[in-house]
């Protein structure tokens, strides 16, 4: 049966309406707790390190480098990069409780905060994932970098219309394949907060096995948050309060959609049991 993506996202909007806490709530919560308490922390230490307020503005805008002569040369150094460190390693853990939250208000369960806070009694298999899926992925990054690389060694020869080929058709050609790369392991953590029990290793394989046949829809799926999304940007990030759960919730709908829990399930070929590779 055909993937409907009209469906999968009306389910999102419409399970959004009834959510108790309302999901902008939960948004608003979980990125205060991810990048409000980073740019917090990281303020502070600016702050301390170049005694100049607007320095430490100027530094979260344009990033740490801006002010490396600072930091490099201060006693700031060892503390910005622990609290980078472990701000990474929270985020990481609460990014899959956010994730753990769309799929019970994509499902109409009961979640709301809990779903956000229960994930860190597996934070460590969260962290393991997040490694061994870098892991996979790679080597079949490094062997598109090699490829283009190589390819623009041979383009950059011919000339001025090689090195533009090289620049812009290659340029998207490789973020493209990248791109396609990062489909390939999107459900992963989807399967891991659904079979907790399986760990790392099956949940990466599972999401490689289901997503074959379907990274053209998600593409399409993903493609049709791109308008949201900038509109997000203009609303300086309050529309992303509601357009965040939205997108979410509609990617819970397609995962549930590839393992035959959505109302239209998808080709019989999707449901076969995961490939085992040893």
């Amino acid at each position: 049966m055909n993937f409907d993506r009209i469906r999968i996202k009306a389910e999102a909007r419409a399970c959004l309406s009834g959510a108790n806490p309302h999901p902008m709530l939960v948004t608003l919560i979980y990125l205060l707790l991810t990048s409000g308490v980073s740019m917090g922390g990281n303020y502070v230490i600016f702050l301390l390190a170049t005694g100049s307020p607007l320095r430490a503005i100027e530094g979260l805008l344009l990033g740490g480098q801006y002010l490396s002569e600072e930091l490099l040369t201060g006693a700031f150094l060892l503390p910005f990069l622990f609290f980078t460190i472990v701000m990474a390693l929270f985020s990481a853990v609460l990014s899959a409780g956010y994730m753990a939250y769309a799929m019970h208000l994509a499902r109409g369960q009961e979640g709301g905060f809990q779903s956000l806070f229960n994930i860190f009694s597996m934070a460590g298999k969260v962290l393991l994932t997040d490694i061994w899926q870098t892991l996979c992925m790679l080597p079949w990054l490094l062997l598109g970098t090699g490829i283009y690389w190589v390819l623009g060694l041979v383009l950059m020869g011919m000339g001025s219309f090689g090195i533009f080929l090289f620049l812009v058709p290659g340029m998207i050609g490789f973020l493209v394949y990248c791109f396609w790369v990062m489909l390939r392991y999107s459900l992963t953590y989807f399967f891991l907060l659904d079979e907790p029990e399986s760990g790392a290793r099956e949940a990466v394989r599972n999401s490689v096995t289901y997503m074959k046949g379907w990274k053209w829809e998600l593409f399409k799926l993903e493609l049709s948050f791109l308008g949201w999304q900038l509109l997000s940007v203009l609303t300086l990030g309050i529309l992303g309060l509601w357009v965040t759960p939205y997108y979410m919730a509609s990617m819970a709908n397609f995962y549930d959609f590839v393992t035959g829990r959505f109302p239209r399930p998808p080709k019989q070929e999707a449901l076969d049991p995961p490939l085992t590779f040893e």
